[in-house]
């Protein structure tokens, strides 16, 4: 899901304060969430690695960024987010990390950017849809979950469209769920979630 522009003005933002150069992103899209962080890297040195396994979005990227005058300070990465992660270097961080990409792989993204160090000390993990519809909330008991399921009207199949994009929906919010646990559980972070849109969450890096 593309950010909205209050997300885009926040995110340049923290990459600005952080004093960022080396900023990893995990779903491109349509790369404007790369370009708001592009205005917020130095003039000399700063870089993106943006990464998306979908080839229509990394083309759509490649076109806007093609006409943005900082977009050389982008590099677009074409396929799976896993699989590039293990390839990256060890011990060689970036400054801020940004995830937008397949909600169900968010909690494998975060302890792959850990274990890898691939962030450095006191840098950020900055992570979009962790509220994902309010739907979250819904998930973060199964009794609830249980209870909150589409009742099938006489009318309507039990396969009808909407009840299996509901459960769909369910399966990327409990997931969510999950990874918003696992972050507030984890002694190696320190972390903020934030309300807004679809819900951001800021992570630092303690050790």
């Amino acid at each position: 899901m593309m950010l909205g522009p209050l997300e885009a003005s926040l995110l340049g933002i923290l990459v600005g304060v952080s004093g960022a150069s080396r900023v990893l992103e995990i779903g491109t899209f349509t790369g404007y969430s790369a370009m708001a962080m592009i205005e917020a890297l130095p003039q000399e040195g700063g870089y993106i690695k943006s990464i998306d396994k979908d080839p229509r979005c990394h083309a759509l990227a490649r076109e806007h960024l093609s006409r943005h005058p900082k977009g050389d300070k982008v590099d677009l990465v074409l396929g799976d987010a896993m699989e590039i992660l293990d390839k990256l270097p060890e011990d060689d961080p970036y400054d801020v990390v940004f995830i937008d990409a397949d909600k169900k792989m968010y909690l494998r993204y975060y302890e792959a950017i850990l274990a890898k160090k691939l962030i450095k000390t006191g840098g950020l993990i900055i992570v979009d849809n962790v509220l994902f519809r309010g739907m979250v909330a819904e998930v973060a008991d199964e009794t609830e979950a249980d209870a909150a399921a589409i009742p099938s009207s006489p009318s309507s199949s039990p396969t009808s469209r909407e009840e299996k994009t509901r459960k769909r929906h369910l399966k990327i919010a409990q997931a969510l769920h999950e990874f918003n646990s696992a972050v507030a559980a984890d002694e190696r972070t320190e972390s903020v979630l934030l309300p807004i849109r679809d819900g951001l969450t800021i992570i630092r890096r303690k050790s």
